[in-house]
């Protein structure tokens, strides 16, 4: 309902409008609307015919607009289809260089070659380390005693 309208018989006495009240109201043949409770409004009639409508304001007519600019645009991103980044990790280009160059994620490292083919859950890596700390001190003790080193001078 856009509009409400009325006759009285005695102007200069308030009428309750048992309507909420809302600053978009205008009235013509009174005064008002004023608030006088979340539902209702009063309107002083100044002629015997009162008629209260229901308008748009500027401001709400530029939010319909904004709302449907903010429609066409995602009408027009869907219609172009998605988006294809250079690379799986999008955000890393608005953080600069520094993190463009940041070491992958574990996912993405090389599986180790343990040289056999048995997928045992056996990891190497503790032997290699044991073993070459190990040929270290021996090659610090044969160089402290002053055997013979090979030295490749």
């Amino acid at each position: 309902q856009q509009s409400i309208s009325f006759e009285v018989d005695q102007i200069g006495v308030p009428v309750l409008v048992r309507v909420s009240y809302f600053p978009n109201w205008k009235v013509s043949g009174a005064d008002g609307p004023y608030r006088v409770s979340p539902n209702h409004m009063v309107v002083v009639p100044t002629s015997t015919t009162v008629e209260l409508t229901y308008g748009r304001t500027a401001l709400d007519w530029f939010f319909y607009g904004l709302t449907a600019a903010g429609i066409a645009l995602c009408v027009l991103f869907r219609r172009r289809g998605d988006l294809d980044y250079g690379s799986e990790q999008p955000f890393l280009a608005t953080l600069g260089r520094s993190a463009a160059r940041a070491e992958p994620p574990l996912a993405d490292a090389p599986e180790l070659d343990t040289g056999d083919d048995d997928p045992s859950p056996v990891d190497p890596s503790p032997v290699s380390v044991a073993a070459s700390v190990t040929e270290a001190d021996d090659v610090a003790e044969s160089a402290e005693s002053g055997d013979d080193v090979d030295d490749p001078r």
